[in-house]
């Protein structure tokens, strides 16, 4: 069995809350990683490496990829 403090609990929901908050409250849509990489039809790892190289922004968490984001890679991709 796992055990957890309450304070450390609250500490998760308080973060959980706000990242939903977060995103709910974007005026873009948001993608997974994994949509995105089936979308441009390349790999999951292709993506995470463009990320991490910074060519595609991602949330704070790195998990979500904004519209806006996506527009903005295809479009400087186009102009290479």
């Amino acid at each position: 069995m796992v055990t957890i403090e309450e304070q450390e609990l609250t500490k998760i929901i308080e973060q959980a809350t706000l990242n939903a908050m977060y995103r709910f409250n974007r005026k873009d849509k948001l993608y997974s990683i994994n949509s995105i990489a089936k979308r441009l039809g390349v790999s999951h790892t292709t993506i995470k490496k463009l990320a991490f190289q910074g060519v595609i922004r991602t949330t704070k968490d790195g998990k979500f990829i904004s519209e806006e984001s996506i527009n903005e890679y295809l479009k400087n991709k186009e102009q290479r």
